[in-house]
C-alpha cells in the first residue's frame, strides 16, 4: 500500500502546474455549462481552493524554515505557494467536473411526460398525486394540467432573454436557474422580437424563448404583483409599464430552478 502511494504521489508530482491550473478552469466551464453551479459559485470555489492551497504549502514551508529543516528563501516560499494554488486547483477542477457528470445525468432524466386525459388534452394531477410521484409517458398531446386544487396551469411556459451566453448554454442543457427574485415568465408565445417586448412590456429586446414543461415547477408557479414586484396589486396580465408596449401578455413567476426545457428559439 506504502509503495502504491509514493507511486501516486511521484505521478501527481510529474503533473505540471500549467495543467493543475487547466483542470481547474474547465472545472469551471463544466459547471457553469451544465448548470451544476452559477459562474460566481464554480469561480469561488476554484479561488478557494487555490489560496487554501497556496497558503497551507506557504505555513509548512515556513514552519520547516523556523525549526531548522531549510534555509529561508521568499523565492522558494513563492514557489511553493505557487505548487499549492496549483494542487488546489487540481483537486477543485476535478470535483466540479464530477459533480458536473452527475448533475447532467440527474437532469437528463427531469423532462417529464404524462398521460392526456380523454377530455380534451388536460391532465388532472389528483390522480397521480403531487409532482414526481409518479412518471407516465405521454400519448397525446397536453395542453393544460389541473392541480388537485382545481387551477388549471397551460402545459408549456415561454422564457424570453437577451443575448446570455451564459443563459443561453443553460438553457440548450435543459436548464433555466433559479432567481432569488424570482423568473419571469409568460404562457404566451411570441415568434417577433419587437412585439415580445411590447406585449410583455419588459426594458430590453428579447433575442431568445426558451419553451418549458409547466410540470416541473407545477407547486411553484405564482402571479406576481405589478411593478416588478413593487405594487401592492397582482398582474397576471402585464399593464404596468406602458412606455414599453400595450402589454396584455400573460405573465407568472416562478422561484424554483426549471429542468424541463424542450427547445430555444431565435426571436425574429
Amino acid at each position: 500500500m506504502k509503495k502504491v502511494w509514493n507511486d501516486v504521489n511521484k505521478l501527481y508530482d510529474k503533473i505540471p502546474n500549467s495543467v493543475k491550473f487547466t483542470i481547474g478552469a474547465v472545472g469551471v466551464a463544466a459547471a457553469v455549462v451544465t448548470g451544476a453551479a452559477p459562474l460566481g459559485a464554480a469561480v469561488g470555489v476554484l479561488a478557494g481552493a487555490m489560496l487554501g492551497g497556496a497558503a497551507m504549502n506557504a505555513g509548512i514551508y515556513a514552519a520547516g524554515a523556523f525549526f531548522g529543516y531549510h534555509d529561508f528563501s521568499w523565492k522558494e516560499m513563492g514557489k511553493t505557494a505557487i505548487d499549492g494554488a496549483a494542487d488546489g486547483a487540481l483537486f477543485a477542477g476535478v470535483g466540479m467536473i464530477a459533480k458536473s457528470v452527475v448533475h447532467g445525468v440527474k437532469n437528463s432524466k427531469t423532462i417529464k411526460n404524462f398521460i392526456a386525459d380523454e377530455t380534451g388534452g388536460e391532465i388532472n394531477l389528483s390522480k397521480f398525486g403531487k409532482k414526481n410521484e409518479k412518471a407516465i409517458s405521454r400519448t397525446n398531446k397536453t395542453d393544460f394540467y389541473v392541480t388537485p386544487d382545481g387551477e388549471t396551469i397551460p402545459a408549456s411556459g415561454y422564457r424570453y432573454f437577451a443575448r446570455d451566453p451564459l443563459a443561453l448554454a443553460n438553457a440548450k442543457n435543459g436548464n433555466i436557474l433559479a432567481k432569488t427574485d424570482g423568473t419571469y415568465f409568460s404562457f404566451d408565445k411570441f415568434d417577433d422580437a419587437i412585439i415580445a417586448q411590447g406585449k410583455l412590456q419588459i426594458p430590453y429586446r428579447p433575442e431568445y424563448c426558451a419553451s418549458f414543461d409547466t410540470f416541473d415547477i407545477i407547486d411553484d408557479i405564482h402571479i406576481p404583483y405589478g411593478e416588478w414586484g413593487s405594487a401592492n396589486y397582482l398582474e397576471p396580465i402585464t399593464t404596468s409599464f406602458k412606455k414599453y408596449g400595450p402589454g396584455k401578455a400573460t405573465q407568472a413567476i416562478t422561484y424554483s430552478e426549471i429542468n424541463s426545457v424542450k427547445r430555444i428559439n431565435k426571436l425574429r
